[in-house]
């Protein structure tokens, strides 16, 4: 065999030892560093430069996700962004999920959200303490009317007989909502225009989170965009009253609240919004974008298809629309706030126990087994069993490292969830502290763990979020 191009065990040591970590460290980590720079526009105003994300704050198949990516197909296939529009759901909350990721994302025009009014509902029902001001309005697109819908063969078949019974026995009917969103106001319109009538509201989701428990008898009635009937419509929901001024064409059958003497008029309008501080070309471009998919035959088509009425408003009119959305959502009554869970004080509570629980634990062990065997080589030739003894000292600072990794893992869980510092930032970090502890402050590879702490958080960043399209 020859030896030409192969390195014994003893010659990698030397050259580790002489400095090759150093060598390769440093080149890994200006290679890195330099791809990183070099995807950085050379432009600000090239715009887009990437591909253009769109929150959509409820799960796919509801009526909001349904929009979105007839928008996103009509914008691919007739070429009106130069990049591709890329839908990312982040459903829950009603909605405040995904609206507060997309308000706390980079204003750099590559973060957009799609929301209706319920980005108004939310603040009134307490969920949020913000609202439109707290983005870049960019444009309102499409306008849908609401159905009260029940299952097919349900016992209620008009919405006077429907909010009777619910007066008759409050909160004994059972109504799907998205507490703090349209749905949720709807019910509670619903119940002022009829007095003494009151629901019992359960939480679900969307609108194919409703309709499915719908039609799975979890619950008896709930509230859909007239999009969203037309959608699902032939899996068992029925219709009982459309709540606008006059009958949709679409379904003559359906009688309007106000045709029984119930004045509830209730709709909701597509919003496109920015976060906040996003440079105004950027907000002009995707305004510029939407006005022509909405233009387009296609989309003409498709909105008459799903019953939705073809509105685009962007500028002072939009400015008008939602104040004057936001007086009426203000006259609703919400009952008692809305409480939404405290996740980062449950990861933080969670973590800390884990904590607590390991580090209990192998103190138990270590008083129970004085002298721990922790290593058993074996002479092949002899058969000699041969042992090492873990000492005290040395059960100490293995105890030690752990009560360090755990306590990183805590700061580092806190600070993400509290989102304090961003991802990369952050990750990059927890790995050069643990990298040092685990090395004793040994500078021999401390290239390399730069390297290493650079590619598991700037590049895993970049990796997902630039070229996956993976939001972390």
């Amino acid at each position: 065999m020859s030896g030409t191009h192969s390195l014994s065990n003893e010659s990698v040591d030397k050259i580790m030892s002489d400095g090759g970590s150093h060598r390769f460290g440093r080149r890994l980590w200006f290679g890195i560093l330099a791809g990183l720079v070099s995807t950085i526009p050379t432009h600000a105003t090239d715009y887009p430069a990437k591909p253009v994300k769109i929150v959509v704050p409820f799960a796919p198949g509801g009526g909001s996700d349904t929009f979105v990516r007839i928008v996103q197909g009509v914008v691919q296939n007739e070429e009106l962004l130069e990049e591709r529009l890329v839908v990312i759901n982040r459903p829950g909350a009603g909605g405040t999920i995904g609206s507060q990721f997309a308000k706390n994302a980079e204003p750099d025009g590559y973060t957009i959200l799609n929301l209706h009014d319920g980005i108004l509902s939310a603040r009134h029902a307490g969920q949020t303490e913000y609202g439109p001001e707290a983005f870049e309005a960019i444009a309102a697109t499409g306008r849908t009317g609401s159905m009260v819908c029940v299952k097919a063969g349900s016992r209620w078949t008009s919405l006077p007989q429907l909010l009777k019974a619910a007066r008759d026995n409050p909160k004994t009917i059972t109504f799907a909502a998205n507490l703090g969103a349209l749905s949720h106001f709807a019910g509670l319109k619903l119940e002022s225009a009829f007095d003494g009538a009151s629901f019992r509201y359960v939480p679900t989701g969307g609108g194919a989170k409703r309709f499915g428990d719908l039609i799975g008898e979890h619950v008896e009635v709930s509230v859909f965009a007239v999009a969203e009937y037309a959608q699902f419509k032939d899996g068992g929901l029925l219709a009982i009253a459309y709540l606008d001024n006059e009958r949709h064409p679409a379904f003559p059958d359906v009688r309007t609240a106000r045709e029984d003497d119930i004045d509830v008029v209730w709709d909701l309008i597509q919003y496109w919004w920015a976060p906040k501080g996003t440079p105004q070309h950027c907000v002009d471009r995707i305004v510029k974008t939407l006005r022509d998919a909405m233009d387009s035959a296609a989309m003409q088509q498709r909105l008459a298809e799903l019953m939705i009425e073809p509105l685009f408003l962007s500028g002072q009119p939009l400015q008008k629309e939602l104040l004057k959305r936001e007086v009426l959502i203000s006259q609703v009554g919400t009952g008692d706030p809305i409480e939404l869970p405290n996740t980062p004080l449950f990861v933080v509570v969670v973590t800390v126990l884990l904590g607590i629980v390991g580090t209990t634990q192998r103190r138990i062990q270590n008083l129970q087994r004085p002298a721990d065997i922790s290593l058993s080589l074996t002479d092949t030739s002899n058969r000699n069993s041969v042992t090492t003894v873990q000492e005290p000292g040395e059960r100490n600072n293995s105890l030690r490292l752990r009560m360090t990794t755990v306590a990183l893992l805590l700061v580092f869980c806190l600070l993400f969830s509290f989102r304090i510092a961003p991802y990369w930032l952050l990750s990059a970090s927890f790995i050069l502290a643990l990298g040092i502890r685990l090395l004793n402050h040994n500078r021999r590879n401390m290239s390399a763990l730069l390297a290493a702490a650079v590619l598991a958080g700037p590049g895993c960043y970049y990796l997902f979020t630039e070229v996956l399209i993976i939001d972390i």
